[in-house]
């Protein structure tokens, strides 16, 4: 945990962890004391889930009481996840794996478009190109208008069930279980975060998203249950996130940003710009992904642990 508060002490106001062991934690809270606390307390130090206040409060704290207090956290955060591999070690993993880049005829028959037209789940394109056509604002539009938000429902899950980017038990099936009554909220949620207008206001649209989803009755909400939607609508801004290893990638081009365990707007953001980085890396090393679908498959090739395993393969020589 990074922010905290006192379950007793609430006027303490919110607390920055500035260092923690099996033993102890030390905390800078807002009214100005470094506080200190042994193990038998550290239940009473709620985590402050809430996204939207974590840079400011993190801000805060550097102008009032200096900037060491958030480095010395940051240091121990950065020690404690170090990178999987560097950057350019990804690129030898990915050129291994597909000598052409995004381009190379393996990548393209096995990543995005079969040569024979067959849908297969794995196939990025087909799925995005079903998700394009039943997800777009007209056809939306069109069911909600008609109060068919059943409809709406039925047909986001149809589309999930064309790629393997959605786990029938963990993704399909949770929402497919969604009551009837909360099919509405649903499909006016999923209505504005594809096709809501002004960037400015994603942040906003993808909570009342997860918010619809919880209502719901959705308590565990994963990642990829609420990514993938978007990021078939909407590849070219979109990204459907694979917790650890885009972890791993933040580690190497945005080291000082922080994720949270669970599906959250300001983290959903914060991945999303990280993955304009990747993009922007990889253009710069002469690779030209088409969308953020092959900045996914970027991470999730090079990263994943047969990557690593690749990665040690070519660096031995073997």
């Amino acid at each position: 945990m990074s922010l905290v508060m006192h379950e007793r002490r609430p006027e303490w106001g919110v607390g920055l962890v500035t260092s923690t062991n099996d033993e102890r934690l030390v905390v800078q809270f807002q009214d100005g004391k470094l506080r200190s606390f042994k193990k038998g307390f550290f239940h009473m130090l709620a985590p402050v889930e809430d996204d939207s206040i974590e840079d400011e409060v993190i801000d805060e704290l550097k102008d009032r009481f200096g900037v060491s207090i958030a480095a010395k956290a940051e240091r121990k955060r950065q020690s404690e996840a170090a990178p999987v591999m560097t950057f350019n070690e990804q690129l030898r993993v990915f050129r291994h794996l597909y000598p052409g880049g995004f381009q190379d005829e393996t990548y393209e028959h096995s990543v995005r478009r079969d040569p024979d037209g067959r849908r297969l789940k794995r196939l990025r394109e087909p799925a995005m190109d079903f998700a394009a056509e039943k997800l777009s604002a007209a056809a939306l539009d069109e069911m909600i208008a008609a109060g068919d938000f059943t409809g709406a429902h039925t047909i986001s899950i149809k589309v999930l069930e064309k790629t393997s980017l959605a786990s029938p038990s963990k993704t399909v099936d949770p929402l497919i279980d969604m009551p009837p009554e909360s099919h509405e909220a649903y499909a006016r949620a999923l209505r504005d975060l594809l096709w809501g207008e002004g960037e400015e206001e994603f942040e906003a649209r993808y909570k009342a998203w997860l918010d619809a989803l919880t209502a719901g009755g959705l308590r565990e909400l994963t990642w990829p249950m609420v990514t993938v939607l978007p990021a078939l609508v909407r590849p070219d801004q979109d990204i459907a996130v694979r917790r650890k290893v885009f972890l791993a990638q933040a580690r190497t081009v945005t080291p000082n940003r922080t994720f949270k365990v669970r599906p959250a707007p300001r983290s959903y953001v914060r991945y999303r710009r990280m993955a304009e980085k990747v993009r922007e890396r990889l253009v710069e090393a002469g690779f030209q992904p088409r969308d953020m679908m092959d900045v996914h498959q970027f991470i999730w090739e090079t990263l994943r642990p047969k990557g690593q395993e690749i990665l040690s393969e070519i660096s031995s020589g073997f």
